[in-house]
Order: C-alpha cells, then structure tokens, then sequence
C-alpha cells in the first residue's frame, strides 16, 4: 500500500434517497449537506456542514445509527432519513420551547454575575472556561459554526462549539458535538451541576455550562438568542465534568 494517503473524491448524488439508494461515502451535494446539518443537530459532529460524505461525516452517521439501533453500516436510506428529519424538527421544535424566556442578569455584566468561589482558579480550571465563556455573552449564534480553538475572542458559536472553545482556551480538551461531549464527560446529578462552576447540562440534543450558582448558565441558545446567560430550571436530563480541568 502506498504511503501517500488517498484524497478522497466525491460524486454528485443522483435521483432520491430510496430503501435501495442511499447517501453514502463519496457522495456529494443538498442532500449530504441537509444530512449533515441534522447530524449536527442531533449532536453527531459530522466536520464542515460542505456537502462532502467524507470519513467525519460516515463516521457520525454511523454514531447516529449505533444509537438509534439501526443498522450500522454508513449508508442513510430511505426509512433513516425520515427518522433523522423528525427527530431534527422536534429538536427545532424543543430549542423555541426551552428558550422563548431565558432568563437575563439584573444589571451589570455577565462576568459580574456571582461564582461559587470554592474551587480552583487561573489556568487549567473550570472556572476559567467558565469566565471566558461569560466573556461571549452577546455573541451570534450560527448553526454548525465552526470556531479557530485558537482564536482569542470568536464572534460566532454554536451551542457545542462554546463549550469546546472555551474549554481549549482554559487548557483542556473536549470534542466537538454534544453527543462527543456528553460522553466525554465524568456524569453528575442536575442538581450538583447547578451548584458547579463549569459543569456541562445536556439535553440530548443541546449542551450548556452551568454558572455554579444554582439557577445559570451560558450557552449559545440559537439564531434567535445568540450566545446569553440562561436558566437551568427543568430543562436538562444529564450533566458532567469535563475531564482534564481542576474543579
């Protein structure tokens, strides 16, 4: 076998994704590009929302299909697209219901909001992904963005990408993709995460850090809220530390 990896080359996808034709490694166009973008929002990084069916994108189709109990082969027919596209409408759906009124800070700025100061602090803690995180309250929430880890003040975020940035310019190391970064994650009870600087919420589609002061977070809630302190309230079913940072 040569050294020299193979670039991979796409094709354009023909006709309709059917039970005998379906999207697949190599193939390229709107159809991939729409796949991707619910793979997305599920919280299966499929890489660069480009319209390429490359080794990132099966590799989260696959992901995808492990969860679902589907056949795990990277191929997205017929029967798996209707189930991808009604599970990327009630996640739609959910974001307008969870976030129609978030909370806001009662004067001053978001990094004046009260911390829990018990913990560790500076470099390499939660607290400071935490604190940067709170530094891009107001920023613009963009679908499947994706963020330089080392840039030092982004402008653009989704929910999952805010956690990874902020957590890289803290030190640490987290995947991107909710669903990754659920995983990732050493597992807490709701309610200790409320009460910890830096912990991650999920809700199975949407990851937050909570403000460690029992009722905040910030995230990057969606097109219509950008990046904003939130509340915890009811709203998550799984919660953790990030590995790696000093809590």
């Amino acid at each position: 076998m040569s050294k020299i990896a193979q670039r991979q080359t796409y094709q354009a996808f023909k006709g309709k994704v059917s039970e005998d034709h379906g999207l697949a490694r190599g193939h390229k166009g709107a159809e991939v590009a729409e796949m991707q973008k619910m793979l997305k929002a599920a919280g299966f990084d499929p890489g660069p929302l480009d319209g390429k069916f490359g080794p990132r994108t099966e590799k989260a189709l696959k992901a995808y299909q492990n969860s679902t109990g589907a056949k795990v082969d990277g191929t997205l027919e017929l029967s798996e697209l209707t189930r991808l596209k009604g599970n990327y409408e009630k996640i739609t759906d959910d974001y307008g219901k969870s976030t129609d009124n978030p909370s806001q800070l009662n004067g001053g700025r978001p990094e004046d909001l009260a911390l829990n100061s018990t913990g560790a602090t500076g470099p390499g803690t939660a607290q400071e992904m935490l604190r940067l995180a709170l530094k891009q309250n107001g920023d613009k929430y963009v679908f499947g963005a994706e963020v330089k880890l080392d840039d030092k003040d982004p402008n653009t975020f989704d929910c999952s990408e805010l956690v990874q940035w902020a957590v890289h310019q803290a030190g640490g190391s987290i995947p991107d993709g909710s669903q990754n970064q659920r995983a990732a994650v050493t597992k807490m009870s709701i309610a200790q995460a409320s009460r910890t600087p830096g912990a991650l919420l999920f809700n199975g589609h949407h990851v937050a850090i909570s403000v460690g002061d029992g009722v905040h977070t910030i995230e990057a809630m969606g097109s219509k809220y950008g990046v904003r302190i939130g509340t915890i309230g009811n709203r998550f079913e799984d919660a953790g530390t990030v590995k790696g940072l000093k809590y």
